[in-house]
């Protein structure tokens, strides 16, 4: 019989877990891109294809509730593609990625990522205080854990918030994208009817 372990597994990291996430996102990014140039679909404000991208990325960041993270790596795709890629191949996936950027920089403007704290120092907390409960095995918490407590209690609350706030942004565009939906539906219903 085997040895049973003296400790538990290590799970991945949230940063990798929100990285993996993240290139998730860029990956159905390419998708609705791919879906799109097909069709030879123009990116434009207020249209069902922008509604369909925001909500993308406000599903994203509800899923991690790192913005910070999911802004930077929109950041390093834009620089990718405008470096490295000849934009006049692929005009429709630049600009769904710089409505990506300003959308985020749009949120950020209105103050929606205030008090978020970064996935990295989150990520520590949680390490520090687990090393030092490893280190003293008895005793009432010292003050140093009462700061990280407190500051991981806090965290809990604001990404609790920024949920909520999330969870009905995406209600609202879901109905919008609904209604999109069946007026393209009715569009088609006439067009059938005019055959």
């Amino acid at each position: 019989m085997a040895e049973l372990p003296d400790q538990f597994p290590v799970p991945p990291s949230a940063v990798e877990a929100i990285s993996a996430i993240i290139d998730e996102f860029i990956d159905k990014l390419q998708l609705i891109w791919a879906a799109n140039a097909a069709n030879r679909v123009v990116l434009r404000p207020g249209s069902r294809l922008a509604r369909e991208i925001e909500l993308a990325l406000i599903r994203v960041i509800g899923a991690t509730v790192a913005p910070e993270a999911v802004f930077n790596r929109i950041g390093v795709e834009l620089n990718r593609f405008v470096h490295q890629v000849n934009r006049d191949v692929n005009p429709l996936f630049h600009d769904i990625l710089l409505c990506c950027h300003h959308l985020m920089e749009g949120w950020n403007n209105q103050g929606i990522w205030d008090n978020i704290q970064p996935i990295e120092e989150s990520t520590r907390d949680v390490e520090d205080l687990e090393e030092r409960r490893r280190f003293r095995a008895s005793g009432p918490p010292t003050l140093g854990d009462l700061q990280i407590i407190k500051r991981m209690e806090r965290t809990m609350v604001v990404d609790h918030q920024l949920r909520i706030c999330i969870d009905a942004h995406i209600q609202r565009l879901e109905h919008t994208i609904a209604n999109f939906q069946a007026a393209d539906d009715d569009n088609n219903d006439m067009r059938g009817d005019d055959d």
